[in-house]
């Protein structure tokens, strides 16, 4: 029974640190600070590698700055992470974030 609590209390609490990261990263971002959001993502990805927002977030923010490869790596990653840790394919809307990413590379070149 302490040891639930305590896994209790230490979710609870990483959710709230997540939360935390997150409007950090959008006070950020509305202030046009693109890179220092993009590394509080990342961060986020570390403590949940299979945040779908957070994927969102950031594969978008990495092709805003140009860095498609980046957000096509990203999506490779967590998209193997979800099938390994939960046995699923990313959201729709990751998906079409990730093909909008490809026909703007395609358009590119």
């Amino acid at each position: 029974m302490y040891i639930e609590v305590i896994n209790s209390k230490r979710e609870t609490y990483r959710q709230q640190y997540i939360a935390i990261l997150n409007s950090l990263a959008g006070m950020h971002e509305n202030r046009g600070s693109l890179k220092k959001s993009a590394d509080i993502y990342w961060k986020i990805l570390k403590i949940d590698p299979i945040s779908e927002t957070t994927c969102q977030k950031l594969m978008l923010n990495l092709s805003s700055r140009g860095k498609r490869n980046d957000a096509v790596r990203l999506y490779e990653e967590f998209k193997k992470n979800l099938k390994e840790e939960v046995d699923t394919d990313p959201d729709l809307l990751t998906s079409n974030i990730f093909i909008k990413i490809l026909d703007k590379e395609k358009n590119a070149n």
